[in-house]
């Protein structure tokens, strides 16, 4: 967030121009892969509760996996499926979504 504009963050396939992805696009492509691998086995794209198991485990192997959400600052709000905190340092809000309303597959976690 930048004063009044919101910034919005690169939808699939939109990574910098360097190549580079974020944690969020990485993990988007993660949860793709496997979207893929339990259409192949099961024929179904249902499969939210495999993806959040995997996704944990990889968000953990990345270091992105946070237990203790205290150290996000201050508890801010909580709206249907977010929390939402103000940063220790007062300048930024940190959102946690915990895709309770999500489709069947997580697959397009940037919006």
């Amino acid at each position: 967030m930048n004063g009044d504009n919101i910034e919005r963050l690169p939808q699939e396939g939109e990574c910098r121009e360097d190549g580079k992805c974020s944690i969020l696009e990485s993990a988007s492509a993660f949860a793709q892969g496997v979207l893929e691998a339990i259409e192949k086995l099961a024929g179904t794209t249902a499969c939210k509760a495999v993806q959040l198991v995997r996704l944990r485990k990889w968000a953990e192997e990345q270091g992105c996996w946070f237990n203790d959400r205290s150290q996000f600052g201050d508890f801010f709000d909580r709206g249907s499926e977010n929390e939402t905190y103000l940063s220790t340092n007062g300048t930024e809000i940190i959102k946690l979504n915990d895709f309770r309303y999500s489709d069947d597959n997580l697959t397009s976690i940037l919006w």
